[in-house]
């Protein structure tokens, strides 16, 4: 965002990464965008069919999710998102409100029962999933926050770095204290999606329905920079009923692949953040930096150390994901 403004401001990723380092760079970022948001939308229909089966629907999965394909195409057609933002909104507010109710339930567990006894300090079997997973964490924030910035209003873009900084280091903290009270817990049977692991009763059918509510609502903002990259690069005739048969059927085939994937979400996660998380959120950002801002010792450090630590990681817990990708788990 700050390198944003000091070019001019009103860029998305993929124009900053074109202004510093050619068209190539606006590709790469593109499909890494694309292919992110997607990847994303995937884990959504995994989501609300394992969700929805913990609530005690006995259709198949795959059923399941094509019907979620069907009620997600109107939400997939709309032309401006701003539309559901009061839906969203309240979906937000409400999951809040469970998402404490669990927390505390967990801690009440942890107070009770103590730390499970197959906690380890250090898991040398899959903490490389760890690194993927807590890159996807970030849920499109790379890909998404300038276009945010630059649909804010002038006066307030100045002070956007700062509200951003501040909101992911608060969610930092939040996934921390959600994700350590539920391994504390529940040891290495934590379920990977943890609301799944909640004691029977209206508390956790509420809870689940909440977030199934959340996650419907969310999804058309999570396909929309894929789907609008989609339609810009391959159609180039824009009329309005092409480009609603295109996002139809990508939601469609989205369905259809996430019945293929299904049965290995830790991993899934895992990939994507580790193969087009990285490079959004810490090898590009620093290229550009390199290419477009004056330079200090101290910047030339710090980007340089974030191009060769992005690009090992990312090598690293990709192969070792793929290596390990047979022992998934839904």
């Amino acid at each position: 965002m700050t390198m944003n403004l000091a070019c001019g401001g009103g860029r998305s990723y993929e124009e900053l990464a074109e202004l510093a380092m050619g068209v190539r760079a606006r590709r790469a970022v593109e499909w890494c965008v694309v292919l992110q948001q997607v990847g994303i939308a995937l884990t959504y229909y995994v989501f609300i069919a394992s969700t929805l089966r913990e609530v005690g629907l006995t259709a198949e999965p795959w059923v399941v999710m094509m019907l979620m394909a069907l009620l997600e195409i109107p939400l997939a057609l709309l032309s401006h998102l701003e539309k559901l933002a009061p839906v969203l909104i309240l979906a937000t507010i409400l999951c809040g409100m469970a998402w404490i109710g669990i927390l505390v339930q967990l801690l009440l567990k942890l107070a009770e029962d103590g730390v499970d006894s197959s906690c380890v300090g250090f898991n040398s079997s899959s903490y490389t999933l760890v690194v993927g997973a807590s890159v996807f964490s970030y849920e499109g924030s790379a890909a998404l926050a300038l276009p945010v910035h630059k649909a804010a209003r002038i006066d307030l873009q100045t002070r956007a770095p700062v509200l951003y900084v501040g909101t992911v280091a608060v969610i930092v903290v939040l996934y921390t204290a959600f994700a350590g009270a539920g391994y504390f817990v529940y040891g290495e049977h934590v379920p990977v999606i943890i609301i799944q692991a909640l004691p029977s009763g209206w508390f956790a059918v509420t809870a689940r329905l909440l977030y199934t509510f959340m996650v419907y609502f969310t999804f058309p903002f999570q396909l929309f920079p894929a789907s609008t990259i989609l339609m810009a690069r391959f159609m180039r005739d824009q009329q309005t009923a092409k480009v609603m048969v295109m996002r139809g059927l990508l939601v469609i085939l989205l369905g259809a692949a996430a019945i293929v994937l299904a049965g290995a979400l830790d991993h899934l996660t895992a990939l994507i953040g580790s193969i087009l998380g990285i490079p959004l959120c810490f090898v590009f950002p620093a290229l550009i930096h390199l290419n477009l801002m004056p330079q200090t010792v101290l910047t030339l450090v710090r980007n340089g150390f974030l191009i060769v630590m992005g690009v090992v990681t990312m090598i690293f817990t990709t192969v070792v994901t793929i290596q390990t990708w047979g022992h998934a788990q839904s």
